[in-house]
């Protein structure tokens, strides 16, 4: 199902660029550990073709994050995060 067939006005996603692999590990210690686990990695051009917005936000995720130490270490280079938007259904 496409994101477009059930948002009413926008579609809007925050995530890693690229593959982040994070299991079980909560930053925010808010027991969502099981809604945050990564199934996929996504780069900005798949956005983009897919008529979306992007706004990239470099450096994002560091070692400040127990999930990103957890993946990457605690001397891990820092991964980008991008937000990406599209708009629909509404008045222009």
């Amino acid at each position: 199902m496409l994101l477009e067939n059930i948002a009413r006005n926008r579609v809007l996603v925050f995530t890693p660029r690229g593959f982040f692999p994070q299991q079980g590990v909560d930053h925010f210690g808010l027991r969502g550990e099981r809604w945050q686990t990564h199934h996929s990695g996504w780069k900005p051009e798949e956005f983009v073709e897919m008529g979306c917005e992007v706004l990239m936000m470099k450096q994002f995720h560091d070692a400040s994050n127990k999930a990103f130490v957890e993946a990457f270490g605690a001397n891990g280079k820092p991964v980008d995060a991008l937000q990406a938007w599209k708009d629909h259904g509404l008045d222009k």
